[in-house]
């Protein structure tokens, strides 16, 4: 005959608390790589969307430009929200057919390459590069 404290005893042994505690400690730590890297991915792209549009922003900037204006510039800051980003800008004259090399002379046609970094994944980096020519 049972006694009256052993009728309804609900809730946990210390056997399944303790396989619980096992099956949870040998889950988490994949489940928190893989939260751990797609967070790490997200970071990554984002950073690499803005470092495109803003070097799409500059070189719209630059196309605008009076074509002898257009000079190299290092290390040159954004402001504001993208103050973590800087950008290079490399221009040298270049002559038909080798747009790729220096002409080093004056020429009707500028190489102009743009390469943005950031100080917060370093190891992304956005760079456009294109032809600029004299409009006279």
């Amino acid at each position: 005959m049972k006694n009256k404290f052993m009728k309804n005893r609900n809730g946990f042994t210390l056997i399944g608390l303790i396989i619980f505690m096992v099956v949870v400690g040998i889950a988490l730590p994949p489940l928190l790589m893989v939260a751990y890297n797609a967070v790490e991915n997200s970071v990554a792209e984002e950073i690499l969307l803005n470092s495109t549009n803003l070097a799409n922003e500059v070189m719209d900037e630059i196309k605008i430009m009076v074509f002898s204006n257009i000079v190299s510039q290092s290390n040159q800051a954004f402001t504001g929200n993208f103050s973590n980003y800087s950008y290079d800008l490399t221009v040298y004259y270049v002559s038909s057919p080798n747009y790729d090399t220096d002409a080093g002379t004056t020429t009707k046609y500028k190489h102009v390459n743009i390469v943005v970094h950031n100080n917060i994944i370093s190891a992304i980096t956005s760079e456009l590069t294109t032809i600029i020519t004299d409009p006279s």
